[in-house]
């Protein structure tokens, strides 16, 4: 696979990717909310769905937070589904504390590949072309996985706290400052100038 990673939005044009990745157990949300059987027949309802507003988040202490500017993204290589890339514009109190302004997810046959760095150096480019250049990204204490692509990028940490769904987990905060690095790992750079794709050198 040697053409470039890029993120764009969901369309038809990758159908046959996006339907293999859900067959692997791929889906939109981490959150379990995305159960549906997606078919080709519904696909293009369910894409959608994918861009429309968030609804109110009632907190615990009774106040209601309004839903944030977002967008759902899709990691791609030409033809290749590869996952997608979920970013907010601006954040309210919740995702200040969980959830942050990235978040993304990788077919399974396509993780442990290195494309977790690409989809984390791509949102934050992403972000940072719309003018957020200071991002908050969160992961579970737990998750070994994303805690290395953080840090490998250089995520700094702020602190780790209790996740606020009262599961128990701890939840790790990092920002990144208002730059956008020209390298994250070897091999992946960002086009400086233009800072919408990242290309894996073969």
């Amino acid at each position: 696979m040697h053409d470039a990673l890029e993120l764009v939005y969901p369309s038809l044009d990758h159908a046959d990717g996006y339907l293999a990745a859900r067959a692997e157990g791929f889906r939109d949300s981490s959150s379990g909310s995305d159960s549906a059987q997606i078919s080709r027949d519904t696909l293009a309802d369910h894409l959608a769905r994918l861009q429309q507003p968030g609804r109110p988040l009632a907190l615990a202490d009774g106040t209601v937070e309004d839903p944030v500017p977002f967008g759902h993204l899709w990691l791609v290589s030409g033809s290749h589904f590869i996952g997608r890339v979920g970013v907010r514009y601006h954040l309210n109190r919740a995702l200040r504390r969980s959830g942050g302004h990235v978040g993304y997810e990788i077919r399974p046959s396509m993780q442990r590949q290195g494309f977790g760095h690409a989809a984390l150096a791509l949102g934050r480019a992403h972000l940072a072309t719309h003018g957020t250049k200071t991002i908050l990204v969160t992961c579970a204490d737990g998750n070994l996985g994303s805690r290395r692509i953080i840090e490998a990028a250089g995520g700094c940490l702020e602190d780790l706290i209790d996740a606020p769904d009262g599961s128990g987990q701890r939840i790790r905060r990092y920002w990144f400052g208002p730059r956008v690095p020209e390298q994250f790992w070897p091999g992946l750079s960002i086009p400086v100038a233009l800072h919408t794709s990242v290309k894996l050198n073969p």
